[in-house]
């Protein structure tokens, strides 16, 4: 019984650490990526 408690603590922590990656990794595509594009698309000689 003791086991199968520790297993689904860690399959669970698994599962929320996954969750939160995923989410850390869309707030830093947000914050980091999205204003990156914006300053390529103002790169000088671009422009018409």
């Amino acid at each position: 019984v003791f086991l199968a408690v520790i297993t689904g603590l860690l399959s669970t922590n698994m599962f929320y650490n996954l969750n939160a990656t995923e989410i850390t990794i869309e707030t830093v595509t947000e914050v980091v990526y999205k204003p990156y594009l914006q300053r390529e698309d103002m790169i000088p000689g671009e422009r018409p």
